[in-house]
């Protein structure tokens, strides 16, 4: 009898602790205190661990190195390699970012 009242208490507390370790992040995540969402556990964005990062810090580690494409265009049966760097093109990850942050469930 005594072993068994051991047993149950001692899987009652992992049980517990095992859902304090599950809710506890949970919460933290639901709750930011901050002024701004962060992104939730195991986020990797581009290869860049984001987890915990505010959308303005992850804006700030992901690689800014992407080169677009060439854009060709045709006028009047003309075809033009247009440059995009040329022309002052310029990617902007603010919109994905947010969304995949909206998207998030704690």
């Amino acid at each position: 009898m005594k072993k068994s009242k051991k047993l149950i208490i001692f899987i009652s507390c992992a049980i517990i602790m095992l859902g304090l370790m599950y809710l506890g992040p949970a919460y933290y995540y639901a709750h930011n205190y901050s002024d701004q969402k962060c992104f939730l556990f195991g986020t990797y964005i581009n290869g860049v661990y984001c987890t915990g990062l505010s959308i303005d810090e992850a804006l700030d580690l992901i690689p800014k190195d992407y080169k677009p494409k060439d854009t060709v265009m045709n006028i009047n049966d003309r075809s033009y390699i247009a440059d995009m760097s040329m022309i002052g093109y310029e990617t902007d990850y603010k919109t994905p970012l947010t969304q995949i942050l909206n998207s998030q469930n704690p």
